[in-house]
Parts: structure tokens; sequence; C-alpha cells
């Protein structure tokens, strides 16, 4: 159960402010159809989370111990430096013609691709009992961090609190990071 929930909160904080969650709420604002684009989003972070937990099982089997908590110390410090850096423009896929479902699913797809919360499931699912878990925890959190943009689609791109969420993040992220690398040592 450590394992569900110290994912789901991770990844909920790392993806407050972040690329995936300002590309539902510009694509809710886009297409007029939030309930698509969130079963779109939500295809694509159960399929980089299942991706991320054979990841995770595969790298359990070949590295153990401290080099496992080192790598779990590394996702954490990825995540800080990634909410910490200042964001990258986000493409707003104007050019791309397709349904809000597959806008959203390969839009998101592509965006949660090699970020910082499907490092976060690896380096879980990597040190878990039960991989699964991390993943179904990690999805829940993007999930649940994602909701805000579908309901305050217009207002939450220029929103103030989410550059202090993602501040607050950063900092906690590595001091975590900090702590568990140590402890590796």
């Amino acid at each position: 159960m450590d394992t569900f929930l110290l994912t789901m909160i991770a990844t909920f904080v790392a993806d407050m402010g972040d690329r995936t969650q300002l590309l539902v709420a510009l694509l809710v604002v886009r297409t007029a159809r939030p309930g698509l684009v969130f079963a779109g989003f939500a295809t694509a972070t159960i399929i980089n989370c299942a991706l991320s937990v054979f990841v995770g099982s595969f790298f359990a089997s070949v590295i153990s111990g401290d080099a496992l908590t080192m790598f779990q110390a590394l996702a954490l410090g990825f995540a800080a430096i990634a909410m910490l850096w200042p964001r990258l423009a986000l493409d707003r896929l104007e050019g791309w013609r397709m349904t809000p479902f597959w806008l959203a699913l390969l839009g998101c797809l592509i965006l949660e691709f090699g970020d910082k919360s499907q490092f976060l499931v690896i380096a879980a699912a990597a040190r878990a009992d039960l991989p699964w878990l991390a993943g179904l925890g990690g999805a829940i959190g993007i999930a649940a961090a994602t909701v805000p943009a579908v309901a305050f689609a217009r207002r939450i791109e220029g929103w103030r609190p989410l550059k202090w969420m993602r501040l607050a993040g950063g900092v906690g992220f590595a001091a975590a990071a900090i702590v568990i690398g140590l402890s590796a040592l």
C-alpha cells in the first residue's frame, strides 16, 4: 500500500502545472469536448504507466539493493530539476486534424513519454513487491492532477498558484532525492 500511496502523491505533485495538464486544458477549450479529451488523456496515462511498470520490473530483475535506491533518488532528482526548470513552450497541436479523443491520446502520450512522472513510476515499480501498485498509483495521481485542468480549462494556464506548487514540489523532490541518495551510499 505504501508503493501505491507514495507513487500517487509523487505523480500528483509532479504533474501540477505540467505541460500535459496545460495541453488537456487547451484541448478542452479548443474542442469543447471535455469527456473525450479526458478519456484520451486517461488512456495515454494508463499506457504510459503500464509501460513504466514493465520497465521498472525489468530494472528490478537486473539491479538490486542500493543501486535501486540510488535509481529512485535519481528519479526524484530528475523530477526536482524538471519542476524547477522553466517550462518549455507548449505545442498547441493546431495542425493536428483528428477527433478530440485521438488528439488528447496521441498528444499526451508523446508529452508523457520520458517525463518525470514516468521515471517516478519506473523507480517505484522497481522497488515494489507488487509493481502494478506503482502503476495504479501513478495513473491515479496523474489523472487527479489533471482533473482541475478539465474543470477550470479557461483559467488554468495563467493561474499563479501553479508556479508556487511547482517550486514547492521541486524543492520537496530535491530534498527527498538528497536524503534517499545519501542513504544509498
